[in-house]
């Protein structure tokens, strides 16, 4: 017996920006960007178009701006030299660069290890997060604790056989960094425990949002909270066991240890929860699913800032500009990746990971499947968007962190109030995108964050382009914000209460016209002169309250920051050599790249 039928299921994945059936390593029939789903689409070799930027990527540096004397904490990952490079040769490059994390710039482990002791590079290392069930009910917890509580304590005693290899602490000693993933997204939890225990689930959501089953096409308000309850529950379940996985993961290896996350900029995660359990919460952002240049345009910037403010920590953003695994609608140059990363960087990203893999874009054997500098299409540009990569990175390892100035402008994010699907979080990207069009820096505010904490003096205007359900507390931010001389913009859209019946007005809120942020509309291309009236419209307002705009931080970009007097590098190994007796017999992973005759 199921819950859902596969045809609500999928209909919640759909408007939930949700996956279902992920498998890492492999091709996929759809992924999200965009707030959508982008199907794979079948791209043979020398077909893809290429897209370029004319930013300019040379600006003045601002005299506003402020700096962290540290640099960029820069990792590779998922990389492996093959044959493209020796092991000198790219652990002297990724050296020279001053880029020193990687998980494994090496052909296996062991030769990883030894390039990292000789050229002074530090090994990401990453948490065991395969081969067990991960729990959604109470009675699948103990189980699973057991299990990881075992894998752990596995990998720990292999860290410390491989130490005498690293030459340095991987165990439980010194600053190390590792990655913590989890491999089944909210609502993929929630479908493989409704195929285990599915009365077992209908209990748990009884007691989570007095129904056994969500209401799948909501066509109340009741129904319509009760659904946000859903998600929120969902997302809860998945923070929970990556939360107990931290936490195991912090008492087994010790101090020092920093955790990073790693997902995609979708689906939907609980993003308190992902600053509270992470050193570095993480976003890796897909602009190579888009095809609408518009909305593409703040793309990057939106996903950092976003991120930044949600999880309240700086985040780790991958700007991925690999062949993706849903098929990549355009290629992009050297130029346009380095004007996202500046992009990453004006909105709060604190690191930066490069994931290195290019996957095939068509179901074909003549599709390239690997790590980028060895793809040999000519339309793929691997060598510019592996050396522009390199390039960039290595500013940010060896460059001083910016810090971002507090904007005096929010755009509202519900968490709880309001029911967010494909429509609504257009509607909140428009809003950015059109505050960014208008020169205007923006940071974004949650409603849990101003139930707990109120808002913030400084913030002056809030865009409110969403909101729906107003709980008691969140009423009250609103009154004292607005009492004292804060501006909240919103439509005149019917507001309820917590329990979804109709409630009045928020007092004092000033009106705006309902369509202002719709002009990113769900299948349809942008539409332009929406998007020119909307950021006129913000333009107009802000002038008119007197907001100081903070346009000069759209000025810092990679090239202009100032160099850091700190770096990542230990101490290197010259005595290291990479000979023929490390690897089998007539290996080609050494053979070509001996530096001796023989």
């Amino acid at each position: 017996m199921t819950i859902l039928s596969e045809h609500e299921i999928d209909w919640l994945a759909l408007e939930g920006c949700e996956i279902i059936g992920f498998k890492s390593g492999a091709v996929v029939p759809y992924d999200l960007a965009g707030y959508d789903r982008s199907t794979r689409i079948q791209v043979k070799p020398g077909t893809l178009p290429t897209k370029d930027s004319q930013e300019p990527h040379h600006k003045a540096l601002p005299t506003q701006a402020e700096f962290l004397d540290t640099p960029y904490v820069v990792r590779l990952s998922g990389f492996r030299r093959e044959r493209m490079f020796g092991p000198d040769e790219i652990g002297s490059d990724f050296k020279s660069r001053g880029i020193a994390l990687t998980d494994g710039l090496g052909n296996g482990l062991y030769e990883s290890l030894l390039i990292d002791r000789k050229y002074g590079l530090l090994h990401c290392l990453e948490a065991p997060t395969l081969g067990y069930r991960l729990p959604f009910l109470e009675e699948e917890w103990e189980p699973f604790k057991k299990i990881f509580q075992e894998r752990v304590a596995f990998v720990k005693a292999d860290l410390e056989d491989m130490e005498v290899v690293y030459r340095g602490g991987l165990a439980d000693e010194g600053e190390r960094f590792i990655i913590l993933w989890c491999r089944q997204y909210p609502l993929a939890l929630f479908v493989d425990a409704c195929q285990r225990n599915p009365e077992g689930v209908k209990k748990a959501l009884k007691s989570a949002i007095g129904r056994e089953k969500p209401p799948i096409k909501p066509q109340t308000s009741v129904e319509r909270l009760a659904l946000v309850k859903f998600w929120n529950f969902l997302r809860k379940k998945q923070a929970d066991v990556v939360a107990y996985q931290a936490k195991i993961l912090r008492e087994e290896l010790g101090d020092g240890l920093n955790i990073i996350a790693n997902p995609h900029e979708l689906p939907r995660l609980d993003m308190p929860a992902q600053g509270k359990i992470y050193d570095y919460p993480a976003v890796a952002i897909r602009p190579l699913l888009l095809d609408d240049d518009l909305f593409l345009k703040h793309y990057i910037a939106h996903f950092s800032r976003l991120f930044y403010d949600l999880t309240e920590k700086a985040p780790m953003v991958s700007v991925r500009m690999n062949l993706s695994a849903a098929t990549p609608r355009f290629v992009p140059t050297g130029r346009l990746i380095k004007a996202w990363y500046d992009q990453a960087v004006q909105f709060g990203a604190s690191g930066f990971y490069f994931w290195t893999r290019d996957y095939p874009t068509a179901d074909t054997p003549d599709c390239y499947d690997g790590p980028i500098p060895g793809n040999t299409d000519p339309v793929a540009l691997a060598k510019d968007r592996w050396e522009s990569s390199l390039d960039v990175l290595g500013t940010l390892a060896t460059h001083q962190r910016f810090i971002p100035p507090d904007p005096e402008v929010a755009i509202f994010v519900p968490e709880t109030s309001a029911l967010m699907y494909r429509p609504e979080w257009r509607q909140i990207y428009a809003a950015f995108s059109a505050c960014c069009e208008a020169g205007l820096y923006v940071r974004f505010i949650s409603d849990e964050q101003i139930e707990e904490n109120g808002i913030p003096e400084n913030i002056k205007l809030i865009f409110a382009p969403v909101i729906e359900f107003v709980s008691a507390k969140l009423r009250d931010g609103f009154d004292t914000y607005i009492n004292q001389g804060g501006f909240l913009y919103a439509s005149d859209s019917q507001l309820f209460n917590s329990e979804g019946h109709p409630d009045d007005p928020i007092s004092g809120k000033r009106l705006v016209d309902p369509g202002l942020f719709s002009f990113f509309p769900v299948g349809e291309p942008t539409k332009i002169e929406e998007m020119n009236k909307a950021a006129k419209t913000v333009q107009g307002i802000v002038d008119q309250i007197g907001i100081k705009p903070f346009s000069w931080v759209f000025d810092i970009t990679c090239q202009n920051l100032p160099s850091s007097t700190k770096n990542m590098l230990r101490n290197d190994d010259p005595s290291v050599v990479f000979g023929q007796w490390l690897y089998e017999h007539g290996s080609d992973w050494i053979t070509p790249f001996l530096q001796y005759g023989e």
